[in-house]
């Protein structure tokens, strides 16, 4: 089947629910890839605004349109009725508020033809509603990083995210019964099945990540300016230039981060990669002294614990969140518990009678 030239090498899976004002600039990230040897699958959740006027704008053989009725929470029933049209050897994610820099197909792809991994993804860059543009520093190759996905704390985007067509045979699909964080369960499961081996990790960024629109609430503006107040400082020191997105008036943010990038993409990919770099190095040289190690030491933390305490607020005053969680907590232990157990199989080895 890898062989026959009417498959395609990539399945791109773009799940949308009435976000016709910025999906086009999603679309058009993956129609401007350097590997276009792809299948762009569009799945309409639901859609009551002019989302499938928009996708019938492109004129491209390689879009395949699914308007379906709205499937139950975020819609991961219809992710697994498109993929099950899928056709491609691997399965990339683009979400309709978020960007893909040109060669994210050609990477992750060419990372996994060079290791034999199911399952790679690389670092992503988040958009906060500011314009501030920053890594993610998640990496699962780390033991701790892995033990955080097992706690539902996973800091991957689906459009970082391309696992082969195989591994959902192998390992499952989208767990329909779950309202929410249905990614975090289904890259757990395919991993721990796989015991981590089977993952690869490009650490270099190849997406924009965008909030999206249902998580953007007056609560949420509230606690990201916060977080902003208590690390601005750092920020405005250490953050290089390229990675300030400008706010224009009567502009989305990815009609402004698209505006840049199809300019000039390879410069501008190459420059936002050596910002990134920059930021990192400048955290660095900063935590050298002990009073700027302390500094960054404490406005992380209290940004991070600023992020905890806002699911906390969510989770007790909702029995539905505290339910889904424990669901979702116990699939993981359940899953970790039989990785547990296999490895200790394999190391204790074949028994033998006297």
């Amino acid at each position: 089947m890898e062989n026959d030239p009417s498959v395609p090498r990539f399945s791109i899976v773009l799940p949308t629910h009435d976000r016709a004002d910025v999906i086009a600039f999603a679309i058009r990230s993956a129609l401007r890839q350097t590997e276009g040897d792809f299948e762009l699958l569009i799945a309409g959740d639901g859609c009551t605004d002019r989302t499938a006027e928009v996708v019938a704008s492109f004129d491209d053989r390689r879009i395949r349109w699914f308007d379906l009725p709205k499937a139950p929470g975020i819609g991961y029933a219809n992710r697994n009725a498109v993929l099950r049209e899928a056709r491609g050897r691997y399965v990339a994610y683009l979400a309709h508020d978020d960007l893909w820099f040109p060669d994210h197909l050609e990477r992750l792809g060419a990372l996994l033809d060079e290791t034999g991994a199911e399952f790679a993804y690389s670092r992503g860059l988040a958009v906060d509603i500011d314009g501030r543009i920053t890594p993610y520093w998640y990496n699962l190759q780390i033991p701790q990083h892995a033990h955080e996905l097992s706690r539902t704390n996973s800091l991957i985007t689906i459009c970082t995210v391309v696992h082969t067509r195989a591994s959902l045979d192998r390992y499952g699909y989208w767990d329909e019964t779950l309202l929410r964080a249905a990614d975090k369960e289904l890259w757990h499961r395919m991993l721990t099945n796989g015991d981590f081996e089977n993952l690869a990790f490009l650490s270099e960024p190849t997406a924009l990540h965008f909030v999206a629109d249902w998580r953007n609430t007056r609560s949420h503006r509230a606690l990201a300016h916060l977080k902003g107040w208590l690390i601005g400082g750092m920020l405005r020191t250490a953050l290089p230039p390229i990675l300030r997105l400008p706010v224009r008036e009567g502009e989305t943010q990815q009609e402004t981060a698209w505006a840049r990038l199809s300019a000039n993409p390879e410069a501008h990919v190459r420059e936002m990669r050596r910002g990134v770099i920059q930021f990192q190095d400048a955290l660095l040289w900063q935590s050298q002294t002990p009073a700027g190690f302390v500094g960054l030491r404490l406005g992380l933390g209290l940004a991070a614990t600023l992020d905890r305490l806002y699911a906390a607020t969510r989770w007790i005053a909702s029995a539905k969140l505290r339910k889904h969680r424990r669901t979702l907590l116990d699939r993981m232990r359940t899953l970790e518990a039989r990785r547990a157990a296999s490895r200790h199989r394999r190391a204790s080895g074949p028994t033998t009678g006297v």
